[in-house]
């Protein structure tokens, strides 16, 4: 499985980019044009929420209860036993 991530609102079926802002894109199913080429399973998500899995998996999130994940631009993320809460 591949995961794609990209600043701006990912819809919940993990597809559909509905908007990224800096890269000007509306609607954009970058999933299936991606799986389309790599015939494997892809998945798209935001990019703060790919950096808080990422902490989940290998980061302060293996040993801390709850934490959060602050980003300098426009996104936030927190976490509660390794569950994303927000």
């Amino acid at each position: 499985m591949i995961v794609t991530s990209c600043a701006g609102c990912v819809c919940a079926g993990y597809s559909t980019i509905r908007s990224a802002y800096f890269l000007d894109w509306h609607e954009v199913d970058l999933s299936t044009v991606a799986r389309t080429f790599l015939a494997m399973p892809v998945i798209g998500t935001n990019d703060v929420e790919s950096l808080l899995e990422a902490e989940n998996w290998f980061g302060v999130g293996r040993e801390a209860a709850s934490y959060a994940v602050i980003t300098t631009g426009s996104g936030s993320a927190a976490a509660s036993s390794s569950t994303t809460v927000w």
